[in-house]
């Protein structure tokens, strides 16, 4: 047993040390979370406001849908919000602003107040929306809807909304869109890649896309990089593969494929560091839900491992972890994962120590992640006997 636990701790040292950096290459996983709770479906709108997401709306081939759902990604839990009040609709653009989400179809656009849980009308976007024709993204405090040709911006603190340059590239069919360092990234489905920068509020071509030409791809930020991937070519060819661009090299990597199955009309979004793909179609519906990033599904950190300690370590019964005084905040959240990146127990305490009972947990070697407030604070091993 004992050397069966120094071979695994072995491999998990090399595991953590590749995450100490800040942009580690190829280090990066996807970790399936809890199903979404709504039915099967695609072509959903969603959006983040804190640290939850929410995703709702689409159809399944024959009906639309307007409910909506909120997931937690500190518990992997989802749980139904109030309905999307514009109706059933496939064509939903959504993006999250401060405090509030955003989401709506041209003249029928609201916002979402997670605090009150209730929806209330905006003004109407100038542009006609559809899932088609449209992407979505937000910088800042800033909202922007694109639709292949126009980029309008709207404006919260005025509830109001602008023209700003024209998109200057390809059309647009079941594109995609995220954000990255105060950029909008918009990938149109094949070959041009377009950032659009607020600062000086303007388009800047980059490197051309490597990969198939698709439709219904999804996008996301991650540790200083762009990710594209699945989709359909020529819709019938389910894709799986993913690509990386950095925008400071103004290239593209092709990194290792998403682990599901392929499928076109996915929705992509993140929660803070966390990026996630969630649902889509390949002929049938789906409502698996997964966690792109490190070990344990979250952005990779320069978390330390001295700022927490465990005793005794290996557990036999139970230890205490003990929590440098210099980490801020009153409540913490401890999360043990294994080594598959699956969430095994979550409790939380207050105060700088805390007594760990090993319960059920199965021998073994596990990663510990102290959060305070969905932060990482610190990360270390846990050793089982």
């Amino acid at each position: 047993m004992k050397k069966s636990i120094l071979r695994t701790t072995l491999i998990l040292l090399l595991v953590l040390a590749s995450f100490t950096g800040t942009r580690a290459q190829g280090s990066y996983a996807w970790v399936q979370r809890a199903t979404f709770m709504g039915p099967a479906r695609h072509h959903c709108a969603a959006f983040s406001v804190g640290s939850r997401g929410y995703v709702g709306t689409g159809w399944n081939g024959m009906a639309t849908y307007d409910d909506m759902y909120s997931y937690d990604p500190g518990t992997d839990t989802w749980e139904q919000i109030a309905n999307f009040p514009g109706g059933q609709s496939e064509d939903v653009q959504g993006f999250g602003i401060g405090v509030k989400g955003y989401a709506g179809t041209w003249n029928n656009m609201w916002s979402y107040n997670p605090a009150t849980n209730t929806w209330a009308p905006i003004a109407s976007c100038p542009l006609q929306i559809s899932n088609y024709g449209s992407v979505a993204f937000a910088i800042g405090t800033k909202g922007y809807i694109c639709d292949g040709y126009n980029l309008v911006e709207y404006n919260s603190g005025n509830n109001s909304w602008s023209y700003k340059p024209n998109y200057p590239g390809s059309s647009f069919f079941y594109s995609t869109a995220t954000t990255y360092n105060g950029k909008g990234y918009v990938f149109p489905g094949g070959g041009d890649f377009w950032e659009y920068d607020p600062s000086i509020n303007n388009w800047i071509p980059r490197a051309m896309f490597p990969g198939l030409t698709r439709i219904g791809p999804i996008s996301f930020s991650f540790n200083g990089d762009v990710y594209v991937g699945l989709g359909a070519e020529a819709w019938t060819n389910m894709l799986s593969d993913f690509w990386r661009f950095d925008p400071v090299g103004n290239t593209w990597t092709e990194v290792d494929d998403f682990p599901g199955l392929g499928r076109r009309f996915s929705i992509g979004f993140s929660i803070g560091a966390r990026c996630y793909a969630c649902n889509g179609t390949n002929g049938t519906n789906m409502h698996d839900f997964w966690e792109f990033g490190s070990l344990s599904g979250i952005e990779n950190q320069d978390a330390n491992s001295n700022s927490i300690s465990i005793y005794p370590n290996p557990v036999q019964t139970s230890s205490v972890i003990s929590v440098n005084e210099n980490i801020p905040g009153a409540e913490y959240s401890l999360v043990v994962f294994d080594l598959n990146g699956n969430i095994i127990r979550s409790e939380k305490f207050t105060g700088h120590s805390y007594t760990f009972e090993k319960m059920d947990l199965s021998s073994g070697v596990y990663l510990v992640e102290l959060r305070n407030n969905e932060n990482v604070a610190a990360r270390t091993k846990l050793i089982v006997e």
